[in-house]
């Protein structure tokens, strides 16, 4: 309370409206009967453009008294080609990217193969946890540790099962189906995945690295006589140890 009397904040803005107006106006050949005059016209067009200029202080960008967020200044136009100009490249497209799924050396999954069947994926949560301290009626919160959510993609299934039979072999390995024993390393069973963003261009624009990752989760396939026109997919759902981003690291 102490620092957000003693430090002063001086928020400048300005608005501007511009205004253009035009118009014509005189007689006609027309008459009407009876009339004393022909008939007059009046022609105009009018346009308004609106704008403001928001300059915060070097305090205030700094959020000295309040948050830390650099507020940064801020020229706000309303008309929509300015909106548009700001849409660089259209956007980011989600049918626009990359998944790889590196097998451990059992499995002998084939990763190209696996990055053209994956037709979903994800990119991933930033998730952090919130400590609550009770305080004299209130409850501060402060920052806990962050946790990875599990990450899972889609799989179309190609017709030697090659994809899914390695992921099969990669889950087997850990724990096998018939002796519940398997792989006591996790370095041997685990691996880093990778989803790339591509732009229209099929360059990469943002890539995250899920490091330590195996399957937990092999989705069932469904079968049936009134299926037609489609082909089978499966998900396969990873545990994650953490993720590391080019853009945030």
């Amino acid at each position: 309370m102490q620092t957000y009397i003693a430090i002063p904040n001086f928020i400048n803005g300005d608005s501007s409206e511009t205004i253009m107006q035009a118009y014509v106006e005189g007689e006609t050949n027309f008459s009407v009967p009876n009339a004393p005059a022909p008939v007059s016209m009046v022609l105009g067009y009018e346009t308004r453009e609106l704008e403001s200029d928001y300059r915060p202080d070097a305090s205030a960008q700094a959020g000295l008294r309040r948050s830390r967020r650099n507020i940064g200044s801020i020229i706000m136009s309303l008309r929509v080609d300015d909106f548009k100009a700001k849409i660089r490249g259209g956007g980011a497209r989600p049918n626009l990217f990359r998944a790889t799924v590196n097998f451990p050396a059992y499995a002998g999954g084939d990763a190209e193969l696996t990055s053209f069947m994956c037709k979903g994926a994800q990119l991933p949560a930033s998730v952090m946890n919130v400590i609550e301290v009770p305080f004299r009626g209130r409850q501060l919160k402060i920052a806990g540790d962050r946790t990875f959510e599990p990450w899972t993609v889609t799989v179309i299934n190609d017709v030697g099962f090659e994809v899914r039979n390695a992921m099969e072999r990669w889950m087997n390995g850990i724990n096998s189906h018939s002796a519940n024993v398997g792989i006591t390393n996790p370095v041997a069973y685990q691996a880093d995945l990778i989803v790339d963003q591509l732009d229209k261009d099929g360059d990469v624009v943002k890539t995250y690295n899920f490091r330590g990752c195996f399957p937990t989760n092999i989705s069932a396939i469904d079968l049936s006589y009134e299926t037609n026109d489609a082909i089978e997919e499966f998900t396969v759902e990873f545990q994650v140890q953490y993720w590391e981003s080019n853009t945030t690291s």
